[in-house]
């Protein structure tokens, strides 16, 4: 049974709702998703490929849902990058678009081999506003590998687990506002492929914290 531990709640993938699967098969339009900045997609064999294209001034480039979903959900999704490529996988959720969408303004974010010192960690980010990350370099990408990640937002708190390992949680007194609410990859002049993603409308329990 699929249940991870965070902070006074265990969640319940198993039990929860699944509001959008993406297999990656029959869709080399990207149908479903929108491109911002400077990146190329590429679908086949079950995988989106994602890569930074140099051009221009920006270092980055997104894909981000058509769909919405807004409040509390959790990724779940298999990825690893292409080598040489060996950081900044990045991926969102509770992301808002500028109207027509052209371009991100708010969100989360988290990242694996990110932070240009191989650190795994949460941001909350906003083009108007100031950023708040939480990060750690306990966890470090390793180029070529295949890893499940699971990460999310439950209320006040956000959360990335690696294989089934919880590696950091992010706590917050404010959060985005829950009509925002689109998920997305992004590349830092990296490269790398996603399969086998899902977003989950989470169960979960509430545990009492006692010693």
């Amino acid at each position: 049974m699929a249940k991870l531990s965070i902070t006074g709640k265990i969640i319940n993938l198993d039990e929860s709702e699944i509001l959008f699967k993406d297999d990656f098969n029959n869709n080399a339009d990207n149908a479903g998703w929108v491109k911002t900045g400077n990146i190329s997609t590429t679908i086949k064999n079950g995988e989106i490929e994602l890569k930074w294209q140099p051009g221009n001034s920006l270092n980055h480039g997104q894909i981000f849902s058509e769909q919405v979903f807004p409040s509390d959900v959790v990724l779940e999704f298999e990825v690893e990058t292409v080598p040489p490529s060996d950081h900044d996988i990045i991926w969102w959720w509770n992301a808002q678009m500028d109207q027509p969408a052209t371009d991100w303004d708010n969100g989360y974010l988290a990242a694996l081999g990110g932070w240009f010192t191989n650190q795994a960690g949460v941001e909350k980010i906003s083009k108007t506003g100031r950023c708040q990350t939480a990060r750690t370099p306990l966890f470090r990408l390793e180029s070529g590998r295949n890893y499940k990640v699971q990460s999310g937002r439950i209320g006040d708190t956000s959360f990335l687990f690696v294989d089934d390992k919880l590696i950091v949680e992010f706590q917050e007194t404010e959060k985005i506002n829950d009509s925002c609410g689109r998920i997305g990859f992004g590349v830092y002049q990296s490269h790398f492929k996603v399969k086998r993603l899902k977003v989950f409308r989470p169960k979960f329990e509430t545990v009492k914290l006692i010693y």
